[in-house]
C-alpha cells in the first residue's frame, strides 16, 4: 500500500444540513464569492475561485497572516499618532472606493474586520457578512448585521427609512478611528437620535491631532445621513488624504493544499465549514506605519 498521505493532503467532508435556510446561505456565499472575484486591491479579499461540490460551496483564497486591528491597538503603548492613523486610512479608503463604485457597500467596518497583515503591516478589510444577512433574514435571528458604536442609525431596522450608501461606511470607518484616539467607541447612533452625547473629537483630541484631521472625523460621525460626509472621496479630501487610487495588484500564482481548516486568513472557505489552505510567495514588504504617540 502506498504510504499515508500527510496531513495537510488530506481533506474532511462532512455532510450539511440541508433545508431553505442553508440552502439560502450556500446560495448567499457563492453570490459573495462572485462579489470578491470581481474586486482586485491590496487591501480587499482576493477570490481566486469559487465552485460548488459535496454539497456545498467553496472560496479559494491566499493566506495570509497577521492580527486584527483591534489586538494591534491594544498591543500600543498609547494612542496611535495621526500620521500612523493617515498610513492607516490611505489603503482602506482606497479599497472602499473600489467597491463603492461597484454599488456595493460593506456594512460592518470595525477592528475585528481589518486584519494587519504580519509581513507587511498592510491593512485587509475583511467579512463582507453577505451569507450572514441572507441566513439572519431567513431565520428571524438576525434582522440587521451591526456593531453598537460602529453602525450608524441608518442600519437599524427601527429606521427602514434612512437609506444605505457609502456614507454608511464612512461613519463606521470614522468609529474605528474615533476608537484608535480615545480608547472607546463613540456612542450608538440609535441612542444619538434622542440624546447626543457624543464628545467631538476636535474638542476631546485638540492639540494632539490636526484640527482639520479631527473635524473631518467628526463630520463622518455625524448622527444623520444627510448631514453627515456622503462619500470616501469627499472624506479622503477633508482629511487630506486625497489622491489617486492605487493600481490593482499583479497577479500571481497559488498552489493548492489539502487540509481541513477555517478561520482568519484561511484560503479556502467552504459554506458547511470546511476547507484548505493556500500558500502564496510574500510580497516586498510595504513601509512601516508611523510611531504611535503616548496617550495624555
Amino acid at each position: 500500500m502506498p504510504p499515508a498521505a500527510p496531513e495537510h493532503d488530506r481533506m474532511e467532508i462532512t455532510p450539511p444540513p440541508s433545508g431553505e435556510t442553508f440552502d439560502a446561505g450556500m446560495k448567499s456565499f457563492i453570490n459573495e464569492a462572485q462579489l470578491l472575484a470581481s474586486f482586485d486591491h491590496d487591501s480587499l479579499v482576493k477570490v481566486y475561485r469559487f465552485w460548488e461540490r459535496n454539497g456545498t460551496a467553496y472560496m479559494v483564497m491566499p493566506f495570509d497572516e497577521g492580527k486584527n486591528l483591534r489586538d494591534t491597538l491594544r498591543a500600543l503603548p498609547g494612542a496611535p499618532s495621526e500620521d500612523w492613523l493617515r498610513t492607516l486610512l490611505q489603503p482602506l479608503t482606497e479599497a472602499l472606493q473600489v467597491i463603492h463604485a461597484q454599488h456595493c457597500y460593506h456594512r460592518d467596518i470595525a477592528p475585528g474586520n481589518v486584519m494587519m497583515l504580519a509581513d507587511t503591516g498592510r491593512p485587509l478589510l475583511l467579512d463582507f457578512g453577505a451569507a450572514r444577512r441572507v441566513i439572519g433574514d431567513m431565520t428571524q435571528a438576525l434582522t440587521v448585521i451591526l456593531k453598537p458604536g460602529h453602525a450608524p442609525v441608518e442600519q437599524y431596522a427601527e429606521f427602514p427609512g434612512m437609506k444605505q450608501g457609502a456614507w454608511t461606511d464612512v461613519y463606521a470607518l470614522a468609529a474605528v478611528v474615533h476608537g484608535a484616539i480615545t480608547g472607546r467607541t463613540p456612542p450608538p447612533s440609535v441612542g444619538r437620535l434622542l440624546n447626543d452625547t457624543y464628545q467631538p473629537l476636535a474638542q476631546v483630541a485638540a492639540g494632539r491631532y490636526g484640527a482639520g484631521f479631527l473635524a473631518a472625523v467628526d463630520r463622518a460621525l455625524a448622527v444623520r445621513p444627510e448631514t453627515r460626509t456622503l462619500s470616501v472621496a469627499q472624506g479622503c479630501q477633508e482629511m487630506g488624504l486625497a489622491g489617486p487610487v492605487r493600481q490593482p495588484r499583479k497577479g500571481g500564482s497559488a498552489t493548492l493544499g489539502v487540509g481541513v481548516g477555517v478561520g482568519v486568513g484561511a484560503a479556502v472557505f467552504a459554506a458547511a465549514g470546511f476547507g484548505a489552505w493556500t500558500m502564496l510567495s510574500k510580497p516586498t514588504p510595504d513601509p512601516a506605519p508611523a510611531p504611535v504617540a503616548p496617550r495624555p
